[in-house]
């Protein structure tokens, strides 16, 4: 089939299709919208077939003979792995892994109208309203014009400062260096889309250290503004605040048959398609208990199930310890007004392994390379001594 409309290559096409289901009782659904990916189709290599002319002419159609990351005898030709609707602009946005861009269609349509070349709300029935980046799949460009490469999780933002933009996920396996791109899509008046030279808005790259996933991966902007990702690959998930300050992390416990390691062990082959932060008000939470229980892992160290704070009710003093256990960073939150604090990170044999000042606020302290266990926080009180906090290494 993909030969008679003018693909070149021998081997199986895998195509693609978005469907709406209207869900019915009994768990049974029926499918009351359709489109296509073959319906929308463009060669340039045999007049005698269907769907050939000029690949540039044609944004709005598919280059079937175009072959991204992969090989041509390869059946996996698209790899749509993300999926994104748009209710007000009543628009569908996908993002192709293999052609290394991102697409918009248009979901006003009848399913007959899209498989076809016209109508809908923007009048161009299934085709592409807007695509980008990689004008390579549309021969309007060069690898130098490539931005996108193996991108996941394409979206647009609903709300705050950058609300109306898209966003992905940009892997970039080719220089191992992971990336979030946010940028506005050229809109005209009647709601169509420029095909033009676009530009990224915002790029945030070195979001941590080695920040990198070759696959997988997402990325969620947070109504505070912040930005929760997640490093598919490593199955790691962090937010960080508009400072770019990592704020919160959480590496996945289990491996990918759903068993957990020790508390403390390394986990492996812990890799997670994406993850999404839901408030407690989120419907699907309605009459369900959220009060935490146990940790995931298995013997779970006992420090790991609170955060530690000190406070003195007659002085006012309260430092809270904002992760544990730590890492290669120990981070402090004070409110005293008794500073700048001597502080003291002592062993379980009372030696003191590293000596600061607690200012107010945020204290991020580097740590030195220690072993892992328990050591606790001293603070040197210019009017009376205060309990410490315990801290677990590791």
């Amino acid at each position: 089939e993909a030969q008679q409309n003018g693909r070149i290559y021998n081997g199986d096409v895998w195509s693609e299709k978005i469907v709406e289901l209207k869900i019915l009782p009994n768990n049974q659904a029926q499918i009351i919208w359709e489109w296509r990916l073959f319906d929308h189709l463009v060669q340039d290599q045999n007049p005698s077939l269907p769907n050939y002319g000029s690949i540039a002419n044609h944004p709005e159609l598919i280059n079937i003979n175009f072959i991204g990351e992969g090989h041509h005898t390869s059946g996996n030709w698209i790899h749509l792995n993300s999926i994104n609707y748009n209710a007000e602009l009543e628009q569908i946005l996908v993002s192709s892994r293999l052609f290394s861009e991102v697409w918009i269609i248009d979901h006003s349509t009848t399913t007959a109208q899209a498989a076809s070349h016209s109508g809908g709300r923007y009048g161009k029935g299934g085709n592409i309203l807007y695509r980008f980046g990689n004008p390579q799949t549309y021969n309007q460009g060069t690898s130098d014009n490539q931005i996108f490469k193996h991108q996941h999780d394409a979206q647009w933002i609903t709300e705050g400062e950058h609300q109306g933009k898209l966003m992905v996920f940009n892997n970039d396996n080719a220089t191992n260096e992971s990336s979030i791109e946010i940028w506005s899509p050229p809109i005209l008046e009647d709601g169509n889309y420029l095909l033009e030279e676009q530009t990224i808005d915002i790029e945030l790259t070195n979001l941590k250290e080695n920040f990198y996933s070759q696959y997988m991966s997402s990325v969620q902007y947070l109504p505070n503004g912040n930005l929760l990702v997640c490093e598919g690959m490593n199955g790691y998930f962090f937010e960080v605040n508009p400072d770019l300050e990592i704020v919160w992390e959480y590496i996945n416990p289990c491996n990918l048959n759903g068993d957990a390691v020790a508390q403390g062990g390394t986990v492996r082959f812990n890799q997670c398609f994406r993850a999404t932060r839901y408030a407690p008000d989120y419907p699907a939470f309605d009459g369900k208990n959220l009060e935490a229980s146990n940790p995931v892992e298995i013997n779970p160290w006992e420090s790991d199930c609170f955060i530690p704070k000190t406070v003195d009710n007659t002085t006012g003093f309260e430092i809270e310890l904002i992760q544990n256990p730590v890492h290669e960073i120990l981070y402090l939150q004070s409110n005293t007004q008794h500073l700048p604090l001597q502080t003291y990170l002592v062993n379980n044999l009372g030696q003191t392994v590293l000596s600061f000042e607690t200012l107010s606020d945020e204290n991020n302290i580097d740590l030195p390379e220690l072993s892992s266990g328990i050591y606790f926080i001293v603070f040197e009180h210019p009017f009376r001594n205060i309990q410490s906090l315990k801290v677990v290494v590791r």
